[in-house]
């Protein structure tokens, strides 16, 4: 008798694990710099990019891998943390690049709309998710270029707000603010009908 492992539990926790790290990435760098040192951040993100590539084989996983490597290795053949400060750079350029590149298809926003709820847009609905798409696309490169400058100019604390609190604050405004819109231009085609 074969006895089989359930991996979903297992695979839950380790997304749910690698997530939490990317998530709270600057703070990790931060708090790790700080106490333990280049090297140690640089063990710790190959060591995470490692086991993401392990767990989930795709394309994306595998582009993870290869940014992480490249950055650690010239984190540790210069010995400067800039490098792996830069991560947070290249996340807002992929963000960047997958929602502008949406906008030559199926805007990104419209993508998500339909599956939340679930049907096809209206002519309007349509419009409006092609211009939040165009927004969230100005943010992530505005964002990218902001994480850039404190990447390169700013303290490792200065670094570490911006990258790991005050963009997340403006993700949740930006998003809170266009739900709102949002509500607000459904009722007034509701209207209209």
């Amino acid at each position: 008798m074969k006895v089989r492992l359930n991996s979903e539990p297992a695979s839950k926790f380790s997304n749910a694990l690698i997530f939490t790290v990317f998530a709270t990435y600057p703070l990790l760098v931060f708090f790790l710099l700080k106490h333990y040192g280049l090297n140690f951040v640089v063990f710790l993100l190959l060591s995470v990019a490692v086991f993401k590539l392990l767990l989930q084989r795709n394309k994306s996983s595998l582009l993870l891998f290869l940014i992480t490597v490249i950055l650690c290795v010239l984190s540790s053949l210069f010995n400067a943390d800039t490098y792996v400060k830069l991560l947070p750079v290249l996340i807002n350029i992929g963000l960047f690049s997958v929602f502008c590149s949406s906008l030559f298809k199926t805007p990104m926003v419209q993508i998500f709309a339909e599956k939340f709820e679930g049907r096809k847009l209206t002519s309007k609905e349509l419009n409006y998710t092609r211009s939040v798409t165009k927004i969230w696309t100005v943010f992530f490169l505005v964002n990218a270029a902001i994480a850039f400058y404190t990447s390169l100019f700013s303290s490792l604390e200065a670094w570490s707000f911006y990258n790991g609190f005050l963009s997340y604050i403006l993700v949740g405004v930006l998003f809170a603010g266009e739900y709102a819109v949002r509500l607000f231009m459904k009722s007034r085609w509701q209207s209209e009908v």
